[in-house]
């Protein structure tokens, strides 16, 4: 669905060629009284919040590097609040092309000792697992979260430090969740904003934390929709030995316990579900691989196009519109630092530059890609011209 969503896209970035500075034609005008000077804006001679300060005369720039030391009497005066109207704007249209997404993995294994089978399996197909991704033409980036040593990676895959890292940790039968969690600050650093977050849960046992906690949860640190992908034991599956427990049973043994709240999390955020008792861990290593390894050419980046002869790029005066199958229309807010990081809004919608100093291109925060994934009549507008709306 997303392949067909992506090629019924068009993207279309609009270049102003004209802005009525009174605005009578119902476009909504910037006045006095908007909230203070952005960090962003600290340096762009304007003055953005127009109270009569620019820049680093104005004191929301004080902590901003480059108006620090700076006296504040010295600078011209640029006279009384300014009033803009920033929406009345004709535009030219160029084309410009989707990129693939890449893809961060976050896999965390259950290091208790009835994993022990398991593991095997898991170290040696883990080497093959990163391989086929890669030969898929996406850019990886996997996190492995389980007890040093448990696994021993691949010495090949464990030098890659660009796109592998493990997080060591002892986690027990019912901790899976918690771990992705309780870890985050340990790998938050090596997830991009741009990509989009797979999660993988290996246990044979029950998660003490519900899943619609944990995707809350998650969503709230990430600040983006994922997809989780669980190898446990299905719902309702029993083994007996002259009493019956619940638990799968197969080759590595009986499950400690049946993963329901595993198997809803994926159902809840449109993963996939293996048993961890199948006899045949090639195909499952397959299933999982083509579940992830999908080349996503959806609209979560775009290269800023050159624009016409008689117009120039300005960073500051940048707007993304979204409208949607439905004709409804929305303005995504710029949601990016001067410092490079991004704070996506919880409900996802929002749009940041890869590089605040030199921006190349222009990155959807991810639940606007996966919005419009599943929109085959969805498109995106950049309005190059107009003052930026800020979340």
């Amino acid at each position: 669905m997303a392949s067909r969503a992506v090629l019924a896209l068009s993207l279309l970035l609009s270049l102003t060629i004209g802005c009525d500075p009174d605005d009578g034609g119902g476009g909504r005008r910037r006045d006095a009284g908007r909230p203070g000077e952005q960090m962003f804006q600290c340096l762009d001679t304007l003055d953005n919040d127009m109270d009569g300060l620019p820049d680093c005369a104005d004191p929301d720039c004080a902590a901003v590097a480059g108006c620090e030391g700076v006296d504040a009497g010295a600078l011209p005066d640029v006279g009384p609040p300014r009033d803009v109207g920033i929406e009345a704007c004709e535009s030219r249209s160029v084309t410009t092309d989707n990129q693939i997404q890449p893809v961060d993995i976050v896999w965390v294994i259950d290091n208790s000792g009835s994993m022990d089978g398991e593991r095997d399996i898991i170290q040696s197909n883990l080497e093959s697992f990163a391989r086929t991704i890669g030969d898929a033409g996406i850019d990886w980036h996997v996190i492995l979260i389980t007890s040093a040593g448990f696994v021993t990676v691949p010495p090949s895959l464990m030098a890659d430090t660009e796109r592998f890292l493990y997080v060591g940790d002892d986690v027990q039968s019912n901790e899976p969740l918690q771990a992705a969690i309780s870890n985050f600050s340990s790998y938050q650093d090596f997830l991009r904003p741009a990509a989009y977050l797979h999660l993988i849960f290996t246990t044979d046992d029950e998660s003490a934390l519900d899943a619609p906690s944990f995707r809350t949860m998650m969503r709230g640190l990430t600040r983006q929709s994922f997809r989780a992908h669980v190898i446990a034991s299905p719902p309702g599956s029993r083994h007996c030995m002259g009493f019956c427990l619940d638990g799968c049973t197969g080759p590595n043994g009986d499950a400690a316990d049946n993963g329901d709240e595993y198997w809803s999390l994926a159902t809840l955020t449109g993963g996939s579900s293996y048993s961890i008792c199948t006899s045949d861990w090639s195909a499952l290593f397959r299933d999982l691989t083509r579940a992830i390894a999908v080349v996503r050419p959806l609209p979560c980046s775009y290269d800023i196009p050159e624009p016409p002869d008689e117009m120039t790029f300005d960073p500051f005066l940048v707007n993304v519109d979204l409208t949607r199958g439905d004709g409804s229309t929305s303005r995504l807010p710029y949601v990016g630092n001067p410092d490079g990081s991004v704070v996506c809004p919880a409900d996802g919608l929002g749009w940041y530059y890869d590089d605040p100093a030199d921006p190349n291109s222009i990155q959807l925060c991810g639940d606007v890609c996966e919005s419009i994934a599943d929109d085959d009549g969805a498109r995106m507008d950049i309005a190059f011209g107009c003052d930026t709306v800020l979340i």
